[in-house]
């Protein structure tokens, strides 16, 4: 089951402790990531329930969050452009590749939720 949980990020959180479950699936954006990133690490979940993403680090969230705060969130790309090793340097030069934008990253994500049923498209009533 997918639900939703909008409110302020500490009742979101005590929301998801008491609705306990197996993991949880993260598409933040926006302002209040951040904080909701850093109060989930706070609260002690990432050791107690798991959360993946696919808009982590599209917004910076791994530069601006300190590693105590992100790490063991698993990240859904099927490419992490910014990894600093030989082979991931090798990859961009032979493919001559470039990340897509941040805004071209987010739009695509939204249209996908929308496509499966996850969000309602505000245009459409």
């Amino acid at each position: 089951m997918i639900r939703r949980i909008l409110n302020t990020t500490g009742s979101t959180i005590s929301k998801i402790q008491a609705a306990k479950p197996d993991f949880v699936w993260s598409a933040l954006v926006g302002g209040a990531h951040i904080s909701f990133y850093r109060q989930w690490a706070a609260a002690g979940m990432r050791a107690s329930i798991p959360m993946a993403s696919t808009t982590f680090a599209v917004g910076n969230e791994h530069i601006v969050l300190s590693p105590e705060e992100c790490n063991g969130m698993l990240i859904c790309y099927n490419y992490f452009q910014d990894l600093k090793n030989a082979t991931n340097e090798k990859a961009r030069r032979v493919l001559s590749w470039s990340p897509r934008s941040a805004e071209e990253a987010i739009a695509s994500t939204g249209e996908s939720l929308v496509r499966y049923g996850l969000l309602k498209d505000s245009q459409k009533n």
